[in-house]
C-alpha cells in the first residue's frame, strides 16, 4: 500500500492517492492504532473534498464512525454516519448508503425500519461484501437472527470464491467475518 501510494504521489494521481490512503487508514484501524487511523481519516476526507471524490469522502467519514463507535464516542460517531448516509443518498452511492444507516441504527436516534427498508431497496444494486457487512450491522442493532444468518450466507459465498489456499485465514484474519461465523458482536 505504501508503493500504491508513493507511484500515486510521483505520478500525481490524486485518485489513487486518496484511494491509497483510504486503504492504509484502514489498516491501522485493523491494526488497532487509533490515533494514526484517526488522521489518516481525517486526511482522506480532506483530500476527497478537495477533488470532489465522494465515494471516497463518504467511506472515510463511514471508517472514522466505525473508530469512533468502537471507542465509544457515539455522537462523533453518529455525526460521521450521518454525513456518510448524505453523501450516499445524494450521490447513489447505495453501499454507503446502506451500511451507514445500519449502522447508524445501533445508536440513540438511529432507525432501524428505515435502514432495513435501504437494504431491501437497494440490495440487487449492491456488491456482495456491502450487503454482508450491513446485513452484519443490523443483527448488530437488533435487527434479528435473520440478519446474521444472511451475512453468513454471503460469507460462505464470498469464501467459496476465493482462492482455495486464502479461504481459512481471509476468516481467521478478518474480525468482522469471525465475528459473523461466531455470531458475536463488534463494536
Amino acid at each position: 500500500l505504501q508503493h500504491h501510494l508513493q507511484v500515486a504521489r510521483e505520478t500525481g494521481s490524486r485518485i489513487d492517492e486518496v484511494i491509497a490512503s483510504l486503504n492504509l487508514a484502514e489498516l491501522d484501524a485493523h491494526r488497532g492504532h487509533t490515533v494514526p487511523a484517526a488522521e489518516g481519516f481525517s486526511a482522506v476526507l480532506a483530500m476527497a473534498r478537495r477533488i470532489r471524490h465522494r465515494r471516497a469522502e463518504a467511506y472515510a467519514l463511514l471508517s472514522w464512525g466505525g473508530l469512533d463507535a468502537a471507542a465509544e464516542r457515539r455522537e462523533a460517531a453518529a455525526a460521521r454516519f450521518d454525513e456518510a448516509i448524505a453523501i450516499g443518498t445524494k450521490y447513489g452511492i447505495v453501499g454507503v448508503e446502506m451500511l451507514a444507516r445500519a449502522r447508524r441504527a445501533g445508536f440513540a436516534g438511529g432507525a432501524l425500519d428505515e435502514a432495513r427498508a435501504c437494504l431491501e431497496e437497494h440490495t440487487a444494486r449492491a456488491d456482495a461484501l456491502d450487503r454482508l457487512r450491513t446485513n452484519y450491522w443490523l443483527w448488530s442493532a437488533g435487527g434479528g437472527d435473520a440478519y446474521l444468518a444472511e451475512a453468513r450466507r454471503l460469507l460462505d459465498h464470498l469464501a467459496l470464491h476465493a482462492p482455495l489456499e486464502d479461504r481459512e485465514s481471509m476468516v481467521e484474519r478478518v474480525p468482522l467475518y469471525r465475528a459473523i461465523r461466531d455470531g458475536e458482536p463488534l463494536v
